[in-house]
């Protein structure tokens, strides 16, 4: 039997259908998720954490018409707004953003799917561009929650270095013994928040990794292990780390997997 005119196609890694269905899936919670980005922007407790989540929730609005597009295009049919949402807040603002960040981190699997389903070049950009979107949410709300760590650290050691009634006359005896000088025996690391990163230096270490990582889904990476790295250097970066630190570290972690 000759095969030579033979063409071997490809199967599709994943199916249109099931990258319509959840996209349509994802813009379902649409209104509900309006409402749980005001309550964490109404509880924030400072204006540059209220800007970031404001930033995220329109980055979210603007997926929304993304995948109604989407859908729209490959089915001819307009997906339903829905009016109808149930919120129950979360019990405080760290327990949303937690909420949030793990809901980050869930959306990538889903629209990873989504992006290897459609069989256009121009939507599969339009669901990466979603995705890098999804990578910096991930990022911010990991730098809010150090944030908020440091802060609840801070109160923390101010609440043990504070002197109780029946210990202040103690210390004032300790220091008329000393000549006037007591020495706190938990001393202050005067470079313990050095590795602290601010928003503006987050966005400098973001974008050039959002860039880093087009160029390499371009040459063929697999789009799998390409956010799990990524992911992996925005929590590292989240934490104090440099971008080029985070990389560094990440390939280093990647010989022993």
């Amino acid at each position: 039997m000759d095969n030579n005119n033979y063409q071997y196609e490809e199967p599709p890694y994943k199916t249109l259908e099931e990258a319509l269905n959840l996209a349509m899936k994802a813009v379902q919670g649409e209104k509900e998720d309006e409402m749980f980005y005001d309550y964490l922007i109404s509880v924030a407790p400072t204006k540059e954490e209220k800007e970031i989540i404001s930033a995220i929730r329109d980055d979210e609005m603007k997926h929304n018409k993304m995948f109604r597009e989407i859908y729209y295009y490959f089915t001819g049919e307009e997906l339903p707004q829905n009016t109808r949402a149930y919120f129950e807040e979360p019990k405080d603002y760290i327990s949303g953003v937690k909420k949030a960040f793990f809901g980050e981190l869930a959306a990538m699997e889903r629209y990873r799917i989504i992006r290897a389903g459609l069989p256009s070049e121009y939507y599969r950009d339009m669901v990466f561009e979603i995705l890098t979107d999804e990578m910096k949410h991930a990022d911010k709300y990991n730098y809010i929650l150090n944030l908020n760590l440091e802060d609840k650290d801070q109160v923390g050691a101010m609440q043990t270095t504070t002197p109780k009634q029946g210990q202040s006359n103690q210390m004032k005896d300790n220091q008329d013994q000393n000549g006037g000088n007591e020495t706190n025996p938990k001393e202050t690391n005067p470079n313990e928040n050095d590795q602290m990163v601010t928003m503006d230096e987050l966005k400098k270490y973001i974008e050039p990794l959002v860039e880093e990582a087009m160029r390499e889904v371009k040459a063929g990476t697999e789009i799998k292990s390409l956010f799990q790295k990524y992911i992996l250097i925005g929590i590292l970066i989240g934490n104090g780390f440099s971008s080029d630190q985070s990389m560094e570290q990440v390939r280093a972690w990647e010989k022993y997997i």
